[in-house]
């Protein structure tokens, strides 16, 4: 028996059409090679949907994911307005792959973590307006994470991004202010108190293994690890250290770097 195909609703593209009386998707999204026939199930949902106008919008939620994760605008040009959370995540992205770069001009990699923590909001959410995500939306989100096993730290980690999304947000009258602090009044998971796991503490090494390292190292990788062990610094404030900004005048030396942003203070 030929399968009934369903008119497009809209602008998506490719073909809704029924299958076994479920409506299933085939088309050919951002970011693949071939057209693919896929089910379009509501999040949460195990099968594809009887509701034609369920299946639309889980289709422009696919879609707009897609057009997320692929990098692509779609057919959203730089000046149109943000609609809803995938347009919305789209310019955010733009905007930190800017803000977040080192003295070299580099991107650091705090983008890439963003995109990991706005993954989820995006597959879950893409094409809802932004006003519509709330508290219960965040928590869902957070929920998702951990059915997929991730670690409480983790968790909250990517959950206060996405608040300061939605915070850059507020500073760009993309949302409102009670939006943000709606969002803000979901509080981080605690420890033995809720259901994601928790990881052991990341203990220091023990000196007896640095130093058992340092013979197999070069001696300017052997100075770096003592002095790092020696002082506290971290690895990014220790390979900017230069000859210049060392006063070696006195019997104690005093290390203090001009136009670093470790030391502001100095």
């Amino acid at each position: 028996m030929k399968k009934k195909k369903t008119p497009r609703k809209g602008n998506l593209p490719g073909a809704i059409y029924l299958n076994k009386n479920r409506y299933w998707w085939k088309v050919k999204l951002p970011g693949e090679t071939t057209t693919k026939a896929r089910p379009l199930k509501p999040a949460g949902v195990k099968y594809a949907t009887f509701d034609y106008d369920v299946a639309v919008e889980v289709a422009k939620n696919l879609y707009e994911a897609a057009v997320f994760n692929s990098g692509r605008r779609g057919d959203i040009s730089p000046d149109a307005k943000v609609i809803n959370i995938a347009d919305f995540a789209r310019a955010y992205v733009e905007y930190i792959d800017e803000y977040y770069r080192d003295q070299k001009g580099q991107v650091t990699k705090e983008p890439s973590d963003i995109r990991y923590s706005l993954k989820l909001v995006v597959e879950m959410y893409a094409s809802q307006p932004i006003e519509e995500f709330g508290p219960l939306k965040l928590i869902a989100v957070r929920k998702r994470m951990i059915e997929r096993d991730l670690s409480r730290g983790v968790i909250n980690q990517r959950i206060g991004r996405i608040k300061r999304m939605f915070k850059w947000a507020v500073s760009r009258q993309l949302a409102s202010p009670m939006l943000y602090q709606a969002l803000m009044a979901v509080e981080g998971l605690q420890r033995g108190r809720s259901e994601a796991r928790d990881t052991l503490p990341v203990k220091p090494v023990a000196e007896e293994h640095v130093y058992a390292v340092l013979p197999y190292t070069t001696p300017v990788i052997a100075t770096m690890i003592e002095l790092l062990l020696l002082t506290g610094m971290r690895p990014g404030e220790l390979v900017i250290m230069r000859p210049c900004d060392i006063d070696r005048t006195g019997k104690v030396w005093h290390y203090c770097p001009v136009n670093t942003p470790f030391f502001e203070h100095c």
